[in-house]
């Protein structure tokens, strides 16, 4: 009977490598900081692709929507200097004349316009305007005053819950808090341990050789870049390429400095998902783009498409409008319609 031998690498290929909760902790923190980094740097590279596109396609249209909404104001202008309106329809030629000049101040409009259209607004009345503005707006206040009023005892009383609430969990709190704080502290010391010990490695003066002595500083470079930056990550990535390991050295760990990188790498990770999230909102406002759509290159595509369908429909209306308010009775009709 032939014996079969069971080679010594087999038993141990059967054993599993268990690892401990901190360094599961680690090593998953570790991917979703990754991940957050590659999605940050691939939504940045998104944005700025569509932002160059959005200015190509756009620029060119608003720039003949402020021509043209020159042209009309400066036809308007001309036509309130002459006779046969009526005081109501001369009135809100007026207002649509410094609304438009206004609209036009706070856009791209040419600097050598601007004296312009200054000037139609001293011309037609802007201090009536803003005084109009400013009845309108102590109206407003009077109402919100009113509907603060009636509230007040309501928020009184849930001001007086909300203290009661906290009072109840502030001797909890401030415990946690303690504890937070000191956690924090080692967190932090943990960092700088690591920062110090790569100075001690990379130190480019204490290097004869200069080739390792020039990769030392690029690493270095690298290492202060990454302390700046509290990315307690990238400094022991750093520090695990100078001492020629890989992620099994986080085997050699203990778990006391393990939970202590951890805490670290927790506040990387929110500070990584605010950054993420607060990019994707200045993205979409910027731009329209709203909270369901998705930041593809194919929806961002269809959005630059309709932004610049209507900017082409804005530019067909204000062209008609121009050929309407040529004759009086065209002109008394688009000024009806404008609502003012």
């Amino acid at each position: 009977m032939i014996q079969r031998s069971i080679s010594p690498s087999a038993n141990l290929a059967v054993r599993p490598v268990t690892q401990s909760k901190e360094q599961q902790r680690f090593q998953a923190k570790q991917a979703q900081i990754e991940a957050y980094k590659a999605q940050l740097a691939e939504q940045r590279l998104l944005a700025q692709d569509f932002e160059r596109r959005y200015a190509a396609a756009i620029d060119p249209i608003e720039r003949k929507k402020s021509q043209l909404s020159l042209t009309i104001i400066q036809y308007l202008d001309c036509r309130l200097d002459a006779k046969g309106l009526s005081k109501t329809v001369r009135t809100e030629m007026a207002e649509i004349v410094v609304m438009i000049a206004q609209s036009l101040m706070h856009g791209s409009v040419p600097a050598e316009h601007v004296p312009m259209l200054e000037a139609l607004q001293a011309k037609h009345g802007v201090a009536s305007h803003q005084e109009a503005s400013a009845t309108f707006g102590e109206k407003i206040d009077a109402i919100f005053e009113e509907v603060l009023r009636n509230d007040w005892n309501e928020q009184i009383k849930e001001q007086e819950r909300e203290a009661a609430k906290k009072a109840h969990l502030a001797s909890r709190a401030k415990k946690a808090k303690a504890k937070e704080c000191l956690e924090e502290i080692d967190a932090q010391q943990s960092l700088r341990e690591v920062y110090r010990r790569l100075v001690s490695l990379l130190h480019p003066d204490r290097e004869p050789d200069a080739a390792e002595r020039l990769r030392k500083t690029v690493l270095m470079v690298e290492a202060n870049a990454a302390n700046a930056k509290q990315d307690l990550l990238a400094l022991l990535q750093i520090q695990w390429r100078v001492l020629a390991q890989n992620s099994d050295a986080i085997a050699q760990i203990a778990d006391h400095k393990l939970r202590q990188f951890n805490l670290v790498l927790d506040k990387q990770l929110a500070t990584l998902e605010q950054e993420l999230s607060s990019e994707e909102f200045r993205f979409r406002r910027n731009f329209g783009i709203g909270p369901a759509q998705s930041l593809q290159a194919k929806t961002l595509s269809r959005v630059l498409r309709d932004h610049v369908n209507h900017g082409k429909d804005d530019v067909e209306q204000m062209a008609d409008s121009l050929d309407l308010i040529q004759d009086d009775v065209g002109l008394k009709y688009w000024v009806r319609a404008q609502g003012l």
